[in-house]
């Protein structure tokens, strides 16, 4: 990548990523359609702006970046990764339906298909094309002397993945911060070195989505609050994570030694 599209690509990325975390510019205005969350449609509207300011911006500059958004490798990946995605998925399922228990709501089709299909895919893969195909790449590109990239490109990702989850509990303590820092770092680890092992973007979009679809899906029929976490549950999420995080740590030396 030439000096020209990792500075685009850095500006754009802090750019993405401010409207993004923030909701800016057309996440700030509530909608209210039916039982919806007021918030759903606006943020589903300013990721869709977000996603047309990456593509625009790549195509209009021509920057050299490939984010894999292809076939290639998408059935070897999710075949070899299929053990750890499921054990992810599961875990993160099991955790969630504890949290959300007692169940008593009984939220509209139309609610679940956009809050948990529609939005959460948009999303999923806003986050991914954000932090595994932008920043992870720019990061490896930046370090590809380096003895480690993959595991430093990697990190640095991850970090900045967990930082974005921070500011909507920032008035919650301290131990709300680390966690809603720590599981997000663990998931961008697992999530960008099966990136970049196999060098297909679609793969972390699917496990993403699925996670997060499922999970959501069952907050959805909780009658507590959704954000609201029991320790049981936080408990057992970061032992998913650190697990995953170990998986994707152990695979992206791995990538290392074997370019190296």
């Amino acid at each position: 990548m030439k000096k020209r599209d990792l500075i685009i690509t850095g500006a754009l990325s802090l750019i993405i990523g401010f409207m993004y975390i923030f909701g800016l510019p057309l996440g700030l205005i509530p909608v209210t359609v039916m039982d919806i969350d007021a918030g759903c449609i606006p943020n589903f509207l300013n990721v869709i702006l977000c996603l047309l300011l990456i593509y625009t911006t790549i195509k209009v500059c021509r920057v050299g970046i490939r984010f894999g958004l292809t076939k290639d490798g998408l059935s070897e990946g999710i075949k070899n990764t299929l053990p750890i995605g499921l054990f992810y998925i599961l875990g993160y399922l099991v955790a969630n339906t504890i949290n959300s228990l007692p169940l008593g709501n009984t939220p509209s089709l139309v609610r679940i298909l956009v809050e948990t299909v529609i939005t959460v895919f948009f999303a999923a893969f806003l986050e991914e094309v954000l932090l595994r195909g932008l920043v992870l790449n720019l990061f490896a590109q930046l370090f590809k002397r380096s003895k480690y990239a993959v595991l430093i490109s990697v990190v640095i990702s991850s970090a900045f993945f967990a930082i974005g989850h921070v500011p909507s509990v920032i008035n919650e303590g301290l131990l709300m911060c680390l966690f809603r820092f720590a599981y997000p770092f663990f998931m961008g680890v697992l999530f960008g070195a099966i990136y970049k092992k196999y060098g297909n973007l679609w793969i972390p979009v699917i496990y993403h989505f699925v996670l997060n679809c499922l999970s959501m899906t069952v907050m959805l029929f909780g009658i507590l609050p959704i954000g609201t976490v029991k320790p049981v549950s936080m408990v057992i999420i970061m032992i998913i994570s650190i697990v995953g995080g170990v998986y994707g740590i152990i695979s992206a030396v791995h990538q290392d030694r074997k370019c190296s």
